[in-house]
């Protein structure tokens, strides 16, 4: 923040130690008490969700076509055709996305009896698929 002039001192504004940058993002003792480093984690996994979602709604309305042999005669050339859309969300069609904002999340029981909560939580019940992200936003030394 004095890099930037908008404090006058080096000091963390919230409990007065060294403001470094990953004192502020992950090591403040005051803003882990208050919730800033969760409410930073929430809109991390709010703009995965909102991304999840949109790409299971388009996947709802890709339909992949089928199969065929395409038989060529003799010295002509086979036609390209466009590859079917990939990815693990278009083997299914009925995708269902569940997320751990606010600490409601509450894991489905027909698969597991479980109290843990991942982050989302993303299910198919004709594919049998399920799909588990937990998310974390760390300090970036503090990733392996």
């Amino acid at each position: 923040m004095l890099c930037w002039g908008l404090s006058d001192t080096a000091a963390c504004q919230l409990c007065n130690k060294r403001g470094t940058l990953e004192h502020i993002l992950s090591c403040c003792p005051k803003a882990l008490s208050e919730g800033w480093y969760r409410w930073r984690h929430d809109q991390v996994l709010r703009a995965l969700a909102d991304i999840v979602s949109t790409a299971i709604i388009n996947c709802k309305y890709q339909h992949t076509p089928k199969k065929s042999i395409t038989f060529v005669r003799a010295g002509e050339m086979a036609q390209q055709r466009q590859s079917p859309p990939g990815g693990l969300l278009n083997t299914a069609q009925d995708w269902k996305l569940q997320v751990d904002l606010g600490r409601q999340l509450k894991f489905p029981e027909y698969i597991l009896s479980t109290s843990l909560r991942p982050d989302m939580v993303i299910t198919s019940d004709a594919s049998k698929q399920v799909v588990l992200v937990e998310l974390t936003v760390p300090w970036e030394d503090r990733m392996e």
